[in-house]
């Protein structure tokens, strides 16, 4: 049973990194610091990586490998160590922390790319509308002058 207490308690000090990476991450997409950004990546890449590999290990510990939330939770209070089943309440709900602090990143991000895309495309139309000439040397677009020096 240490041992499966051991576990949870590793993936639950994990889970609290990754939920302080995603607040950082927050904070990082409110002020637009991509440079801080792509380090946070970095790290939330590793610790998922990591918290994945500590899953495997508790299920296959508790003798569930692949076993779903739901599943593990009930082996362990079927084993009833108070102590595991405390450590496992507090990753449940670091877990569930890091998901709505993901899914808030993930809107911000989704919000910034629209904007983004707005400003590319307001670029776009206005890089097109000046970018050929016609055969009187003229612009052919709708900011092109009306007269010619010959007509001024």
């Amino acid at each position: 049973m240490t041992s499966t207490l051991t576990r949870i308690e590793t993936i639950a000090e994990n889970l609290a990194t990754f939920v302080s990476l995603l607040r950082r991450e927050s904070e990082c997409l409110a002020q637009k610091d991509p440079e801080a950004l792509a380090h946070i990546l970095d790290e939330k890449n590793r610790m998922t990586a990591t918290l994945g590999k500590q899953w495997d290990e508790l299920c296959h510990a508790v003798g569930l490998p692949g076993a779903s939330r739901a599943a593990l939770e009930g082996r362990l209070v079927e084993q009833g160590d108070r102590a595991t089943i405390d450590a496992w309440r507090l990753a449940s709900r670091l877990s569930k922390n890091a998901k709505e602090l993901n899914e808030q990143n993930g809107a911000l991000i989704r919000l910034q790319l629209l904007q983004t895309n707005k400003a590319i495309e307001v670029l776009q139309t206005a890089s097109r509308q000046n970018s050929t000439y016609g055969p009187d040397g003229l612009s052919d677009g709708s900011l092109a002058y009306t007269r010619t020096i010959d007509k001024a």
